[in-house]
C-alpha cells in the first residue's frame, strides 16, 4: 500500500499528460458508442476531455511563476470570443447550419485545443520528450488494432452510405485520418530506436496494407501517409549510412528500407488500382 501511495505522489505533469494522449481513441470510441447506442451526445469523454486539462492548466497556475502572463493571454482570449460572437450575431445570414450556440461550441473547442497546446509546450519545453513520443505510439498502435478488431467483427461504420471508407468506432473518418498522418510523423524517427524499431515497423506496414489500400478512400490519407513514410525514413537512411560501422546498424538500415519500399511499392501499385 505504501509503494502504490509513494508511486501516485511521483507521478508528473508530464505522465498525466502522456496518459491523456493514450487515451484518446478509447474516449472517441466511447462518444461513438454513446452517440449511436443510446442516442445521447453526453459520454464520458464529454466529462473527461474538459475536465483533466482545466485541472493540469490550475495546477501549471498555481505552481509556477507565469501566472500574471497566463492571466493577461487568457483575459485576451476571453475578450476575442466575445467579439468573435458579436461579430457572428451581426452577419449572419441564415445560410449557416448552426446559430449561436453552435459558434460558441466552436470556440470552446478552439479554447481546449488551444489551452492543450499551451500546456503541451510548457511541460515539455527543453526536456525528454521521449515519454511524450512513446504515448503517440500507444495511441498510434491503438487506433490501427482497433480498426482491425472492428472491420474484422463487422461492427466497423463507415464514411459512405455506399459502405466505402471503413473508420471503425469513430465518428470522423476525416479526423481519424489526420490524427494518423500526424501521429505517423512523430512516431517514425523512432526508427533510429533499436527497442522499438520493430514496434514501430509492424504498426506502420499494418496501417498501410490495411487502411491505406481497402479502408479509406484513394486520395488524402494514402498519399500523405506514403509522402511521410517516405520523408522521414529517408532520412533516416542518410544519417545512418554514415554511421553504419557494424552488423547491427547495417540491419537497422536493412530494416527500414524495407520499410520504405513496402510505402513506395504499395503507392505505386494503390495508383494503378
Amino acid at each position: 500500500m505504501n509503494s502504490i501511495t509513494a508511486k501516485i505522489k511521483n507521478i508528473k505533469i508530464e505522465d498525466i499528460l502522456c496518459i491523456i494522449i493514450i487515451i484518446c481513441p478509447i474516449l472517441d470510441m466511447l462518444s461513438y458508442v454513446f452517440r449511436n447506442t443510446f442516442n445521447t451526445s453526453i459520454s464520458p469523454s464529454t466529462f473527461l476531455r474538459p475536465i483533466l486539462p482545466i485541472a493540469i492548466f490550475t495546477t501549471v497556475f498555481f505552481k509556477n511563476k507565469i501566472k500574471k502572463k497566463m492571466i493577461i493571454v487568457s483575459l485576451i482570449y476571453g475578450i476575442y470570443a466575445i467579439i468573435h460572437l458579436y461579430i457572428y450575431t451581426q452577419i449572419m445570414a441564415g445560410c449557416s447550419y448552426g446559430g449561436v450556440i453552435s459558434e460558441l461550441q466552436y470556440v470552446v473547442n478552439y479554447t481546449f485545443s488551444i489551452m492543450n497546446l499551451f500546456l503541451f509546450a510548457y511541460v515539455f519545453w527543453k526536456k525528454d520528450d521521449e515519454k511524450l513520443t512513446k504515448s503517440v505510439l500507444i495511441l498510434f498502435a491503438i487506433y490501427v488494432l482497433s480498426l482491425y478488431i472492428s472491420i474484422f467483427t463487422g461492427i466497423s461504420s463507415t464514411t459512405y452510405i455506399e459502405g466505402m471508407g471503413y473508420k471503425g468506432l469513430y465518428d470522423s473518418g476525416n479526423s481519424l485520418c489526420a490524427i494518423l498522418c500526424i501521429s505517423l510523423c512523430i512516431i517514425l524517427p523512432l526508427l533510429r530506436n533499436k527497442k522499438l524499431m520493430p514496434y514501430v515497423l509492424a504498426i506502420t506496414i499494418l496501417a498501410r496494407n490495411i487502411f491505406n489500400i481497402t479502408c479509406w478512400d484513394k486520395n488524402r490519407p494514402f498519399g500523405i501517409y506514403n509522402y511521410s513514410c517516405s520523408l522521414h525514413s529517408s532520412r533516416m537512411f542518410y544519417c545512418n549510412n554514415k554511421q553504419t560501422k557494424n552488423k547491427q546498424e547495417n540491419n537497422r538500415v536493412f530494416y527500414a528500407r524495407f520499410c520504405t519500399y513496402n510505402n513506395r511499392s504499395g503507392s505505386i501499385w494503390f495508383a494503378n488500382f
